[in-house]
């Protein structure tokens, strides 16, 4: 229960930093976050959505945007790999 005081979300904080960096890399620009999830703009929204999901690697469209929730490393790895192949 809450007793055992909040849950330790600092593995999350890390990754969420380091994916936003290595979105950064391939010229993307996420948004500021302070959930486990990232927004991303982008005019190409719509299209990357429909190749990252023919590539089993599932987003959120948003309008102008994709919404990339924050995942294990190997699996955000995968995502950055796939949006590097088709910018």
């Amino acid at each position: 229960g809450l007793e055992a005081g909040p849950p330790d979300v600092s593995a999350t904080i890390e990754e969420r930093e380091r994916l936003t960096a290595a979105l950064r890399s391939i010229g993307l620009d996420p948004l500021p976050s302070y959930t486990n999830f990232l927004c991303v703009p982008n005019e190409r929204a719509p299209e990357l959505y429909e190749s990252l999901l023919d590539r089993g690697i599932a987003v959120r469209p948003s309008p102008g945007a994709l919404r990339i929730t924050v995942h294990r490393p190997d699996a955000d790895d995968r995502l950055v790999d796939a949006l590097a192949r088709l910018l």
